[in-house]
């Protein structure tokens, strides 16, 4: 071990002495090397230049592990970033992730609880969506279970949803590489006051279960069109999807409330496995922090699901009434 750390030190020439330095930054790292070599015009292309690099940074180590060599090779960054989980912003994180587990278990929309809270104490904006997602994978999970254990899911359509959904998400985020933000919070702006008033005027939506006298190929057409559209937006924007996804399962394919959340538990916790895995590798995730939400949400999914499921729409009903107020709330403060 001391004669690989001895040798690439040695071999550290002028041309990587400003990048041997610890670089959290994959995009500074890749700026760096551009700067110091002009010859080449994509520095991940260049397979040979990227491993001396990735030599040169882990030989700099005197004392480096199994995990920060496995964050390096997979995220470009020379060490995790941590988080003190004695403290107080820690707290208010598990606290956050504990009734937003609740809410996204009971109607969904527990985001507006989370990523506000991690805002609030301080998370640097880039690792807070990483954070976040990998915090509430497992937690939808256990509420997913919970749901389907007590046959309170709709298979078919379920499943009919879920690769849609998926390809919905692809093209959301292509979408939202071309077209402004702006333009959907606009949008949006309008439409959710209009949910709003739809729910006042249909008091006994999700209150009954009719799924299943509609056609197959009503089912397959309506869930499709719920899992592409929905997934679109869950791409472009995010904020609310678990409550567009039960609110659509309700009024289109005239699931009850509860029914209508379990499908949507289990379309989140298998469509996020890829956005998990994409933030996983990115370094854009704390994951020591993420662990321990990880942990109070499952506990609050598992309590808001029982809740749920043993009080249907009476509690469902005004939960998701008060997530759209919140939504609506956040849409506003965003264009301002």
């Amino acid at each position: 071990m001391q004669a690989f750390y001895t040798f690439g030190r040695l071999i550290q020439v002028p041309v990587f002495s400003s990048i041997v330095s610890p670089v959290n930054d994959p995009e500074l790292l890749r700026t760096q090397v551009k700067r110091e070599n002009g010859s080449f015009s994509n520095v991940d292309s260049c397979f040979f230049l990227r491993f001396i690099i990735l030599y040169c940074r882990i030989s700099s180590c005197a004392s480096w592990d199994s995990t920060r060599l496995f964050h390096l090779l997979f995220t470009g960054a020379f060490e995790p970033m941590s988080f003190n989980l004695l403290s107080l912003q820690s707290l208010l994180c598990c606290l956050a992730f504990f009734f937003a587990g609740i809410i996204d278990a009971v109607c969904g929309g527990g985001g507006l609880i989370t990523i506000p809270t991690m805002l609030a104490v301080g998370i640097p904006v880039h690792f807070i969506t990483g954070t976040n997602q990998c915090s509430a994978w497992l937690g939808s999970g256990v509420a997913a279970y919970d749901y389907i254990k007590s046959g309170n899911f709709h298979f078919k359509s379920a499943l009919i949803t879920l690769p849609f959904s998926m390809l919905g998400s692809f093209i959301g985020a292509k979408l939202n590489l071309m077209v402004p933000e702006h333009y959907l919070k606009m949008f949006m702006i309008i439409s959710v006051p209009l949910i709003s008033i739809f729910i006042f005027t249909n008091k006994k939506l999700g209150e009954t279960d009719s799924v299943d006298e509609k056609s197959d190929f009503s089912i397959l057409l309506r869930s499709a069109v719920i899992g592409l559209v929905l997934g679109a937006y869950q791409g472009f924007y995010g904020p609310g999807g678990g409550l567009f996804f039960m609110l659509a399962y309700a009024a289109f394919l005239k699931l009850s409330l509860v029914r209508a959340t379990g499908n949507t538990r289990f379309v989140v916790a298998v469509s996020s496995i890829t956005s998990v895995l994409t933030y996983a590798v990115s370094g854009t995730v704390i994951w020591n922090l993420a662990l321990a939400n990880t942990v109070f949400y499952m506990i609050g999914s598992h309590l808001g699901a029982k809740i749920a499921i043993r009080n249907g729409v009476k509690v469902i009903r005004p939960v998701m009434l008060c997530m759209i107020v919140l939504l609506f709330a956040k849409l506003v403060s965003d264009l301002l």
